[in-house]
């Protein structure tokens, strides 16, 4: 007697309809959580802002920046860039504006470069890089310190003792103000002139009083130990300057020259 035919267990099994409408419930009901939440902070936010009520207030003075940290002061007090940031009693994390902050800092003539960062939401970070005197320049009988790059830091008294050298002689120059950069090729051509005559181990014996800089071709320096100017330009200072420091040490300083040496006809040095 044949046995009976099983029935195949192949069958694919029943989709779980309960659970997939318990996910997109789920999804749902997150989404709608979170906008909720937002909607409450906003209008929070703007009752906080807007309300003069006891709670409002110390919900404001619990929120207020009330601790900065500054990095990189050394010329610049700090409540002057405080000021210049802009943050008050009532400043907090929520409406201090970090760029226009960043860029009323750095108006201030010492500051080179600003970063603002808020670290915590009652915490400021601000990192500054100052701009350092590397010059004086005399304009109009007005002596003003500048920085490398011919950014006017200060004025200063006319007896004051300044940082480097006191260049003169600029053609055609406006009286500038803090902060503001001088716009002169000549000026550019004596700080990089200084730049090469400050390495040079002679510069350690002489006192430069004066740096007279009246084209890009001729700049004629003045010295307080020798009688005679020595006059650069229409080279390679670097050039210039090794020539000179040879012919400094192969004479021992003591040069012929009674009115000037001039530097700028290559390997042909004029005394005079």
């Amino acid at each position: 007697m044949a046995e009976p035919k099983k029935k195949s267990s192949s069958a694919a099994p029943k989709p779980a309809p309960a659970r997939r409408w318990y996910s997109r419930l789920r999804i749902e009901t997150i989404c709608g959580l979170a906008a909720l939440l937002i909607i409450i902070m906003i209008f929070g936010y703007l009752w906080i802002k807007n309300s003069d009520c006891d709670i409002a207030q110390a919900v404001k003075d619990a929120l207020a920046i009330n601790q900065i940290l500054f990095e990189g002061t050394y010329m610049v007090d700090e409540a002057e860039i405080r000021d210049a940031a802009g943050i008050t009693a009532e400043t907090t994390a929520w409406n201090f504006d970090k760029k226009a902050a960043k860029q009323r800092i750095e108006k201030i003539p010492y500051i080179k470069h600003c970063e603002v960062h808020i670290r915590y939401p009652w915490q400021i970070l601000i990192r500054v890089t100052e701009r350092k005197a590397f010059a004086c320049v005399l304009m109009h009988n007005r002596l003003f310190e500048i920085d490398r790059e011919g950014y006017i830091l200060r004025e200063l008294s006319g007896f004051a003792l300044h940082t480097g050298p006191l260049i003169t002689n600029l053609p055609l120059l406006n009286v500038g103000v803090p902060g503001t950069q001088i716009e002169s090729p000549e000026l550019m051509t004596a700080l990089s002139l200084w730049d090469a005559f400050v390495r040079l181990p002679l510069s350690d014996s002489l006192t430069l009083s004066e740096l007279s800089a009246e084209s890009t071709t001729l700049l004629r320096m003045f010295f307080e130990e020798i009688p005679y100017e020595i006059r650069w330009g229409r080279s390679d200072f670097e050039k210039q300057a090794t020539r000179l420091s040879i012919l400094w040490e192969d004479r021992h300083g003591e040069l012929p020259c009674e009115c000037y040496l001039d530097l700028r006809f290559d390997a042909d040095l004029v005394c005079r």
